[in-house]
């Protein structure tokens, strides 16, 4: 069952997919945090971060899980 799922996964997501997951999560992080930080809405940045690093995270996860296959 997980064998089928991460192989639908490996033949949907590619190397870019992934690169591009992680992209925006770092643009985010760099972009729209210290937009947010200047103008002083932080409640706004906590989201932004969790938002953020939730992005790397999976990126790398759905990196390491193509790599077992």
């Amino acid at each position: 069952m997980f064998s089928k799922l991460l192989q639908a996964l490996k033949g949907i997501i590619s190397n870019y997919t992934i690169l591009m997951i992680i992209a925006v999560g770092i643009f985010t992080l760099v972009v729209d945090g210290r937009r947010y930080r200047q103008k002083g809405y932080m409640r706004e940045l906590k989201i932004v971060k969790i938002i953020s690093y939730s992005y790397m995270v999976i990126g790398g996860l759905m990196f390491i899980l193509l790599l077992m296959m």
